[in-house]
């Protein structure tokens, strides 16, 4: 089994839509290497703001993979759009 479908067949289970942003964006990451993801996405604007959080789902599918991942925050007070998962280049599997 490739990387990609071990990826897919996450995904499938932890309920990830393949049109969605981060779908494209694990996707994207898992075959480049060595970026960080921002699970936390904002859309809309005004009162029609909507806050998207993948963290738990994000966090999941790397574990499942087996892709070693370090989860920081980098917000100055810990605000949840400051969530960060660091793929290092280097290690790739647990």
């Amino acid at each position: 089994m490739t990387k990609m479908e071990k990826f897919e067949k996450a995904a499938k289970r932890e309920g990830l839509a393949k049109q969605t942003t981060m779908y494209h964006t694990l996707k994207t990451i898992l075959e480049n290497g060595g970026k960080s993801i921002r699970p936390v996405y904002i859309t809309g604007s005004g009162r029609h703001s909507r806050r998207n959080d993948y963290t738990i789902c994000v966090r999941n599918i790397l574990d499942d993979m087996g892709i070693y991942f370090v989860f920081e925050n980098d917000a100055p007070r810990g605000g949840l759009c400051g969530n960060v998962f660091r793929i290092p280049r280097n290690r790739k599997v647990k």
